[in-house]
């Protein structure tokens, strides 16, 4: 095996199990976890270890927007290590990739580190390495488990015309906010989710791909991408 190169998933021992589940659709977050009785409410000394910086508005006023909710809406963090819980109003920041809340009337950027999960709009958003330059960010968990699934999101911008004035248009900027698939398996590396079937073969055995394609899932679909992997995570352990 190439270095770096992830190992080809193999449980052909259960694929006559797996024949038979049918296609997923999903309309919630998948192996997100909720606000479960288990964790106790936060309090201002638990706040202490959370890196929080105040963001001021700026002057641009572009067509389109940074945010993927441009109004804070009602969210909660998991703090998974201590078993821990808070509410704030909440918005994700598609451009800076942060968490943004709302607290005393100000507008703060929290800081991604690891065993934090923020849960809002029926969305998971949890901490990654950017696998770009490994800076860590927030990015939303759309499958979790062994084989994890993200959305990452980026921000497109389309620069007003110089001559906007001239030809009588709006002189703004136009944001647009794109989304790529990411895959983990267990903790190795976080890469671009295949397109292609050759690139596919190289980190998923071709027999799972071939059940995938039994099962109907066409994996250039997001729908079918995310059945793909809960397909995976329903796996028993390998002994």
């Amino acid at each position: 095996m190439k270095k770096n190169q992830i190992a080809p998933v193999s449980y052909k021992i259960v694929l006559l199990l797996l024949c038979g589940v049918s296609k997923l659709s999903f309309g919630q977050i998948v192996n997100s976890t909720d606000n479960s009785p288990s964790y106790q409410l936060a309090n201002d000394s638990d706040m202490a270890f959370m890196s929080m910086r105040i963001v001021s508005g700026g002057d641009e006023d572009p067509i389109g927007s940074f945010y993927l909710n441009e109004e804070f809406l009602p969210g909660t963090i998991l703090f998974h290590s201590t078993k821990k819980k808070m509410a704030f109003p909440v918005r994700y920041n598609a451009g800076a990739k942060e968490i943004e809340i709302k607290k005393d009337e100000k507008t703060m950027a929290v800081s991604p580190v690891d065993n934090m999960e923020i849960l809002v709009d029926n969305r998971s958003f949890v901490s990654v390495k950017n696998p770009t330059d490994r800076k860590s960010i927030f990015v939303e968990k759309l499958v979790g488990g062994e084989y994890r699934l993200y959305d990452f999101y980026e921000i497109k911008v389309k620069k007003a015309p110089s001559d906007a004035t001239l030809l009588n248009l709006e002189q703004k900027d136009e944001i647009t906010i794109k989304s790529s698939l990411y895959f983990q398996i267990k903790d190795g590396k976080i890469l671009p989710f295949p397109r292609k079937k050759k690139d596919l073969t190289k980190s998923f055995d071709p027999a799972m791909l071939d059940l995938a394609k039994r099962q109907g899932l066409n994996l250039k679909k997001k729908e079918d991408v995310l059945a793909f992997f809960t397909n995976l995570n329903s796996l028993p352990e390998k002994e």
